[in-house]
Order: C-alpha cells, then sequence, then structure tokens
C-alpha cells in the first residue's frame, strides 16, 4: 500500500512540474512575441504565432537585418526547401556574429518546434537586449541587471534576490519608476502591498504612457508566486535603458542651498539645448549630416533622459523645502 502511495505521489510531482514548465513557455511565448514585435514593427511586420510565423525564415531574417543591419538574401517561394534555405540564412548570420547556437537546426524552426524556437529567442534576447557583446555570459547579465535592481529598490526596502517572485506584488516596478521619474508615481500615496494587481498595472501603465516601454508583461502572469523568470529579465530591461544613471537616494534633508545649484545648472543647460533646437545652421556635406545625425542621437538616448531625471528630482527636493 504505501509502495502504491510513494507511486502516486511520484506520478502526481511530475505532473505538476510538467504543468508548471507548460505555464513558463506559454508566458514565454507570449513576452518573446511581443519582444520581436516591438523591433519587428520597425520594418511594418508583426507575428502572430511564434512557433508559426517564422518557419518560412523570412520575419526571422528580418529581425536579424535589424540587429546586424546585414543584407540577407531570401528565397519567395512556398516549398520546404525555400524555407530551410532561408532558416539557414539566418542561422549562419548568427554564426558570424559570433552567437551561440546549441543544437537548433533550420529544420527544427520550419517544423514549429517550440521549446528550440523559445531557445532561439532568448538567445536573440540575450545578445541583442540584454547585452551587446560577443560570447554573453547568462549568469554575468542577469547578475548585472539584479545589482542595478537592487540599487533602485535600497531605500524602499523590498526585497530584491531573483527575477520572480520578487516582482509579483509591483511594488518592485514602482519603486524602480518612482526612484528614477518621482513626478510620474507617487510611491507612498499610490503603492499598496495588498493590491498586487493594482501596482501592475500602475506600473506598466506608467511606463508605457510616459517612457514608451512596451507591454511586454500581462498582469495576471506576473501576479503569481513564481513569475517567469526570463519575461520579467527582458521587461526590466527594457526599463533600465530608459535610465542611463542612477539617482542618487531620496534627499530628505534638502535645503535651498542644495537645491539652487542643481536648478542653475539645468536651467544652463535648458537655455543652450534650446538655441541649439531652433538652430538653422543646416550642413551643407554628407560628413556633417551624419555628425548632426549623432549629435541628435546623443541628445534623445542621453542628454535629455538624465536631465529629466534631474527635474524630478527638483521637484522632490523643492517639495521637501516647501514642507519645511
Amino acid at each position: 500500500m504505501a509502495k502504491i502511495e510513494r507511486r502516486a505521489s511520484d506520478i502526481y510531482d511530475r505532473n505538476l512540474a510538467s504543468l508548471a514548465v507548460d505555464e513558463y513557455d506559454r508566458v514565454q511565448k507570449k513576452t518573446f512575441t511581443k519582444w520581436v514585435n516591438t523591433h519587428l514593427m520597425k520594418a511594418g511586420m508583426k507575428v502572430n504565432d511564434l512557433f508559426e510565423d517564422f518557419s518560412d525564415g523570412v520575419k526571422l531574417i528580418t529581425l536579424l537585418e535589424l540587429f546586424t543591419k546585414d543584407k540577407l538574401p531570401r528565397e519567395r517561394g512556398k516549398m520546404r526547401i525555400h524555407k530551410r534555405q532561408n532558416v539557414q540564412v539566418a542561422l549562419e548570420c548568427l554564426q558570424r556574429h559570433k552567437v551561440k547556437l546549441v543544437g537548433i537546426t533550420s529544420d527544427h524552426i520550419v517544423d514549429g518546434n517550440k521549446k528550440l524556437i523559445l531557445g532561439l529567442v532568448w538567445t536573440l534576447i540575450l545578445r541583442f537586449q540584454l547585452s551587446k557583446a560577443d560570447n554573453v555570459d547568462q549568469r554575468a547579465v542577469k547578475e548585472e541587471l539584479l545589482q542595478w535592481a537592487k540599487q533602485a529598490v535600497d531605500p524602499y526596502d523590498l526585497p530584491m534576490a531573483n527575477f520572480s517572485s520578487h516582482w509579483s506584488d509591483g511594488r518592485a516596478f514602482c519603486a524602480i519608476l518612482n526612484r528614477h521619474r518621482p513626478d510620474l508615481l507617487d510611491y507612498n500615496a499610490e503603492v499598496d502591498p495588498k493590491q498586487p494587481m493594482d501596482n501592475l498595472n500602475l506600473a506598466f501603465d506608467v511606463a508605457y504612457n510616459e517612457l514608451g516601454v512596451e507591454k511586454l508583461l500581462d498582469t495576471e502572469d506576473v501576479c503569481v508566486a513564481n513569475p517567469d523568470e526570463k519575461s520579467i529579465l527582458t521587461y526590466v530591461s527594457f526599463i533600465k535603458n530608459q535610465f542611463p544613471t542612477m539617482p542618487p537616494p531620496p534627499n530628505l534633508g534638502a535645503t535651498i542651498e542644495d537645491y539652487q545649484p542643481v536648478y542653475e545648472d539645468l536651467h544652463k543647460w535648458a537655455t543652450h539645448k534650446l538655441v541649439w533646437v531652433k538652430g538653422r545652421d543646416f550642413p551643407s556635406t554628407l560628413e556633417e549630416m551624419r555628425e548632426k545625425q549623432g549629435e541628435f542621437q546623443t541628445y534623445i538616448t542621453k542628454e535629455y533622459p538624465a536631465k529629466s531625471q534631474e527635474k524630478a528630482q527638483l521637484a522632490e527636493m523643492a517639495k521637501v523645502i516647501e514642507v519645511r
């Protein structure tokens, strides 16, 4: 009798583990599909079913062209041989860019092998989203992002040791947004540890509406005991990309002496940039045009986000000074 009970228990445990894996795969498919579409939309494309829409290799090739800037050939036929050739072109492109592919062949993609397609997309996320370096060390990338998250939430007294359970109630997302942009989200007034769904919706809405961070995650998939780690990691990396610098901890002892130099520096920068933006000194050569384009790209991706953080910090300092 005891032997039968142990066997039944083992079968139950295996079935439970299998269900958990299936659930992670389901969530990853949703997240990875959204991630792929954030890039494919630049080429006027999208995937509806990740497992089916990569099978002819055309959208996979387009995705890699966006990442690598390579121009890759395509077969336009609909036969299996044409699909295999397109996928092979994509896999060879990844190999040229030193992206490690373990056990993935063109047949796996053409046949819609779910596990290996998820593995392929995760490899793309690691290489082109989480790290720009060759020979990506997954553990090092994960640890670097985790340390960034720990530093961001440290003033809020929140646990931060993983990319799963410590994100499920939404407070970590809200804390990171409040730490960098306190003007967008009032952590003390709007975040309730007893309302995880509301916290998650708040964070995802603010990140999307104010920062343009796509909603890769669905609230119901995160508000569980152990949400999918790869999905959380991918989304958090998008948020990190919005914040090039880590602001100092909230200054609860701010004085007018603290406020004045920061304000003057920001005002000086804004005045200078206003003249620069309104300038009509158009370049006359291709080289000058590229130089101007580089300056504008730096402004959009680095200067403006950093100064937006400074502006938000000034607003918080002003509140403290006003209360006093």
